[in-house]
Formats: structure tokens, sequence, C-alpha cells
């Protein structure tokens, strides 16, 4: 039997345990919020050379809130540098299968990824309903096409950034890449056509994380500009 001095320190107890998993419980999105903000790169300016013909470049400016841009400028003239797109890997066309970009890094053991083209479907609610996963099928918004095959057809609304055998790049507001582009992707958007400034009409939407690319006239000089919006930090 036990004695009356055991039975009351139960409740005692269960009181502290309840106590102290609920505290966590309260405060742990307060944690993940706080190790969010520490883990973003330092809101300063930088530039250092990555790799042979990839230079990086960091540039932090305040417009209507705090914008971070992470720039690279990429040589396709150097001996070794190359592209790759996703490859295909549904059994559909114009589908894939969804992998963060540190995944596709790592499955194909390359030094540099960003993200490209658009796709549905999509939903962001809460940080636990979302779509999709690793390893969901996602299709394709324009134009794809890896090592010279063509899985995912062309949009004339979804301008198509193409890379050729011979590794020249060029931008076509057309949607549809030439037949010789052996790595080919679509945007949303073409902002410069021929030199000019292009009107265009953007729809109101959350501050998602951004990718724009521009080329050189010969083509062999590629940058991606990959921009973020920042929020306060503690």
């Amino acid at each position: 039997m036990n004695s009356p001095t055991n039975q009351s320190q139960f409740p005692y107890l269960n009181r502290f345990i309840f106590i102290t998993v609920t505290g966590f419980l309260v405060l742990l999105p307060l944690i993940l919020y706080g190790w969010g903000c520490f883990s973003r790169p330092s809101q300063t300016d930088l530039e250092e050379k990555l790799f042979k013909g990839i230079v990086y470049k960091r540039k932090f400016g305040l417009t209507a809130r705090p914008v971070i841009a992470h720039i690279i400028n990429i040589d396709l003239s150097v001996p070794g540098v190359k592209v790759l797109v996703t490859p295909p890997q549904a059994i559909d066309k114009n589908n894939t299968r969804a992998q963060t970009t540190s995944q596709f890094l790592q499955k194909f053991k390359l030094q540099l990824a960003v993200n490209a083209n658009y796709f549905h479907p999509f939903r962001e609610n809460t940080p636990w309903d979302y779509y999709p996963h690793t390893g969901d099928i996602t299709y394709f918004i324009g134009q794809a096409i890896s090592n010279g095959k063509h899985y995912s057809k062309a949009d004339p609304k979804w301008g198509v950034l193409c890379i050729s055998l011979n590794n020249r790049a060029q931008i076509l507001d057309t949607g549809d890449c030439p037949k010789n582009t052996f790595q080919g992707v679509a945007g949303k958007d073409v902002f410069i056509k021929n030199g000019k400034p292009v009107k265009w009409d953007s729809e109101p939407d959350k501050p998602y994380p951004r990718v724009a690319v521009a080329i050189n006239k010969q083509g062999n000089i590629m940058t991606a500009d990959c921009y973020r919006w920042e929020t306060a930090t503690l």
C-alpha cells in the first residue's frame, strides 16, 4: 500500500509535467522564429568568388521593407561550367516529383542551384498544411527542357530561358525555345526586350522570394538575381 506521502507527491509531479510541456509548446513558435531570424545571412553587402567562372554578390537595401538580393554571375564560356535543368522524374508529360533546391543540388552533385519553373498544385495555408511535399507530383507551367528532352510544353504566356548545347543562353518572350536547346526553363514575365524595359502589370501577391535571370548580348554571361523580403529580426 502506498504511503500518504507518496500519494500527495504525485499530483504535484503531474502538475509540474503539465506546466512544463504546456510552456514548451507555447514557446516553440517563438523558438523556431528566433532560430530562423538568426540563421539568415547578414544584412551587409558582400562579394566573393565561389567557383571558377562563378561570382556571388549579396546586396542589402531598403525599399518598402528590407530586402536582400543574392546575385550570381555565371560565365558560361569558362570550361567546365555547365547548366542542368531537373530531369523528368514522373511517367506523364508536364510533371515531375517535388524536391527542395538543396535536395536537387545534392542528388546531382552540383555546386549551385536556384528555383526555376512555376508549378501547380500549390498550397500554403499553415506550416503544417501545404503542398507539395518532397516526392509529390507537380505539374510545370511553361516549357521545361533537360538534356535536350522536352517534357513540359511551351506556353506563349510564359517567357523562356534557353541554353544551347554550346552553352549559349537566350531569353525569349515567345515561350518556345529553339530546336537546338539543351536546357530550358520558363518564367512568368520578361522585363527587358532588345535592351528596353517591357511594360508589365503585376498582380498583388505575398512577398515570396523571387528569382530573375539576365544575360548579355553574346549569351555567354548569365546573372541570376535571387531576392527576398526581410521581416524584422530579433
